[in-house]
């Protein structure tokens, strides 16, 4: 039913939604209001979206402006306050700079706020540290879908082939770093030394052999084109200062195994579109390495951890596919955000609407609304997604792992952030913990002791 105050079809809720109760706030995350009118009936009851079914994944497009930022916020504000994991990928910069105001006190120590735009301190963020030997193939062909969609048209198979090994090499070298990776192509003296500490005898025969019998044909298809990538990213003295470092800060394991709370900026206007994607792949690859490792953890130990990415296609790549199709039974519950269909491939929509358990969809554009609508029918057509306002959007959810009818429905609004007098507090402790070389066991052990009461407090829900 439509109306000229609604000119798109308002869709009654289902029966069984999970609808607001204070002792809920726990096991759901509430996120809108139904918006439906029949004749004098019209309602308006706060729903949200249970944490068994969020493990189901959740999917939210829509146009710029529309709502979907502040939907993410209370999701995430929600995780946060019922003391969850939480990692945030923005590339824009306002959505984790709210957050850091909505962190009550006895999560202070829990957050690691990421903001490599910040020129009073450094970080350092190896990707190349601590990866076990089993994952290390893993990594570098993960690290290699980077690069690949950093060239797009331009990657060919030599230049694939090369980083591969360059990869790999950094990952068995104890000070491995990605300026070290620049370094093994073009400084002869850097990679001998490399070289004779390899392990591994495919990687030491390729740059002992291989590598130095290349022919100038194969120097400007494939080492110029690499260098030249790896310079321009190098040459961004905020990203230099980072990856240069052999030293790794930053412990994802320990963020996603002690629960944290993981805000990366990743700023497109200040890093450059690029680079921005870049920074935030590096992290990708870093959580989907610990998540595959939970495979060797009890199932009733995975505890629950939510990982949000906004404007996802700038980071997925194949490897994101799977992390995204197996993260279920890791107990990494995923949500990811975008405005157009037509910025993510083929394979990739596909991979993303198979297994969706939530879509939440915004307005749309034409094309994205006669794509979308195939997936609400018969409820709603392809001109129902182009009226939306401000804020209305449709969902399509389960409850209990049961699929429900499509409904429209509106987002709750954003309530002033309650902790502001803790951000000054979070960016004081995220230098001692993370930017500085820790000397303090204070801090450490005030660290450590954050991480184990939150154990107590808290069992797993059931997945």
């Amino acid at each position: 039913m439509s109306s000229d105050k609604y000119p798109f079809t308002l869709l009654a809720s289902p029966n069984d939604l999970p609808e607001y109760h204070p002792d809920l706030e726990d096991e759901i995350s509430f996120i809108g209001k139904t918006l439906y009118i029949s004749g004098m009936y019209q309602t308006a009851e706060k729903f949200g979206i249970s944490r068994v079914d969020r493990n189901r994944h959740t999917y939210i497009l829509g146009k710029s402006g529309m709502g979907k930022s502040y939907l993410l916020e209370n999701l995430i504000r929600s995780d946060i306050e019922s003391d969850y994991g939480v990692a945030v990928i923005d590339p824009h910069g306002d959505l984790v700079k709210n957050l850091l105001a909505c962190i009550p006190e006895e999560r202070i120590l829990d957050t690691v706020y990421i903001d490599p735009a910040n020129t009073e301190y450094s970080l350092a963020f190896n990707p190349f540290a601590s990866v076990p030997m089993d994952m290390r193939q893993h990594v570098a062909q993960s690290l290699v879908e980077i690069f690949k969609k950093q060239f797009m048209s331009t990657w060919t198979p030599r230049i694939e082939h090369l980083f591969r090994f360059a990869a790999l090499a950094m990952l068995e070298y104890e000070e491995g770093t990605l300026y070290g990776l620049l370094q093994l192509i073009t400084d002869a003296k850097f990679r001998q030394k490399v070289v004779s500490s390899l392990q591994d005898e495919m990687t030491r025969r390729f740059f002992s052999v291989e590598f130095a019998g290349f022919s100038q044909k194969y120097d400007q298809e494939a080492i110029t084109p690499l260098v030249n990538r790896l310079g321009e990213f190098f040459a961004d003295p905020l990203l230099r200062k980072i990856f240069t470092n052999p030293e790794n800060k930053i412990d994802v394991e320990s963020i996603l195994e002690d629960e944290k709370i993981f805000l990366l900026n990743t700023s497109k206007g200040l890093l450059g579109e690029k680079n921005s994607a870049l920074l935030g792949s590096f992290f990708l690859t870093k959580i989907e390495q610990v998540a595959m490792a939970r495979s060797k953890k009890e199932k009733e130990k995975r505890m629950p951890f939510y990982l949000y990415v906004d404007e996802f296609q700038n980071v997925a790549t194949e490897s994101f596919i799977s992390l995204f199709s197996e993260s279920r039974k890791y107990a990494i519950n995923i949500t990811i955000a975008n405005q157009y269909l037509s910025q993510i491939p083929e394979n990739l929509i596909d991979a993303v609407l198979g297994n969706t358990g939530i879509m939440i969809m915004f307005r749309l554009g034409g094309m994205d609304a006669k794509r979308i609508a195939m997936e609400f029918q018969p409820e709603l057509h392809a001109y129902d997604f182009l009226n939306l306002g401000l804020g209305e959007f449709y969902i399509k959810m389960s409850f209990n792992g049961k699929t429900l009818r499509p409904f429209s429905a509106r987002s709750l609004r954003i309530t002033p952030p309650p902790y502001s007098q803790n951000v000054e507090k979070i960016l004081e402790n995220n230098k001692k913990m993370y930017h500085q070389t820790l000397k303090n066991e204070k801090v450490e052990e005030l660290h450590k002791k954050s991480s184990e009461d939150k154990k107590k407090k808290k069992l797993p829900p059931p997945l």
